[in-house]
């Protein structure tokens, strides 16, 4: 978002302003790549809990791309401890405490595969938007959108959340490759 505020900065030619955002784009990219294992191994921030609001820092095209690609390979891909799971991706890792019924939420799995694709970790992306796609469409014949999926990977909650929609956005963008602009028709 700061290099989008940065470009529009630049527009008029507000060069405080563009000052402003790249000082802010550096300092958070320097606060998350100095995060990296601070306490855990393969792992940007706190690993005392390891919850997917962690897995946003990928969002972030800035940060080392060899560090997500390491904290992919160590805890998001690892069905054993990490986020993954029947439905992916868990919201807390194996050994964090959990939230039921919150396993898994769709939103917050978008903002993880949005970040892996940043990061050019296509294969792992793709497996985790089929595998979420599949779970919507599991239980019920249809596809479903629920607030989450509960401890036992079933849906819980109201199963037509319009935000959970979301997941569709690197199906079509990424996946199959068709690009769309609502605003220029």
């Amino acid at each position: 978002m700061a290099r989008t505020l940065r470009g529009m900065a630049a527009e008029p030619g507000e060069r405080e302003d563009i000052q402003l955002w790249s000082r802010w784009l550096k300092d958070h990219t320097d606060r998350i790549d100095n995060s990296w294992e601070s306490d855990t191994t393969q792992y940007f921030g706190s690993g005392q809990t390891k919850d997917i609001w962690q897995l946003a820092y990928f969002w972030a095209r800035d940060i080392n791309s060899g560090h997500v690609g390491h904290m992919m390979d160590r805890w998001v891909t690892n069905a054993e401890e990490g986020f993954m799971r029947t439905v992916p991706l868990r919201i807390r890792t194996h050994d964090s405490e959990q939230i039921p019924p919150f396993s898994v939420n769709t939103i917050n799995t978008w903002l993880a595969i949005e970040g892996m694709f940043r990061h050019r970790i296509e294969s792992a992306a793709v497996a985790v938007t089929l595998g979420h796609i599949d779970g919507m469409n599991r239980d019920h014949g249809a596809p479903v959108t629920p607030e989450a999926w509960d401890q036992n990977d079933k849906p819980w909650g109201s199963m037509y959340c319009g935000w959970d929609e979301s997941i569709l956005l690197p199906l079509i963008d990424r996946i199959s490759g068709i690009d769309f602009d609502l605003m220029e028709d």
